[in-house]
């Protein structure tokens, strides 16, 4: 992996290092992975069998992560009326990544979470790193 210096607006660079340690882990070097959906209630779209589907999609840069929509989901899908505990995500992301290629297991993304919120100063992971 081509070492990527963090963004100016990471507090912890190290810490970064490590979010994209755990993803070229994840993903390997050929797989990219999406990333900064704009999550938000009005880019949800509930579907005819009630599952919820998000519609902004940009690919992964090196400076935003898939993460921080994996952080933002629980707050997003409360906000718009679909209530999932912090595990039923962590599960469902572990899942639909799985499905398409990633390495993860609930240890390495709970890690990846964790270094995602040290790199960032990041206050809450609402419960997905438990």
């Amino acid at each position: 992996m081509r070492k990527v210096p963090a963004p100016a607006w990471v507090p912890n660079p190290a810490a970064y290092d490590e979010v994209l340690a755990t993803h070229v882990d994840a993903y390997g070097p050929a797989l990219v992975p999406l990333g900064h959906l704009d999550l938000k209630p009005e880019h949800l779209r509930r579907r005819s069998d009630d599952d919820v589907v998000p519609l902004d999609v940009e690919s992964v840069r090196p400076d935003v992560t898939g993460l921080i929509d994996l952080i933002t989901l629980p707050a997003v899908l409360r906000q718009a009326g679909h209530e999932l505990s912090a595990a039923r995500v962590l599960g469902l992301y572990l899942d639909a990544t799985a499905a398409r290629g990633a390495g993860w297991t609930a240890g390495s993304l709970k890690n990846a979470l964790r270094a995602y919120a040290a790199a960032t100063g990041l206050e809450s992971l609402h419960g997905l790193d438990r």
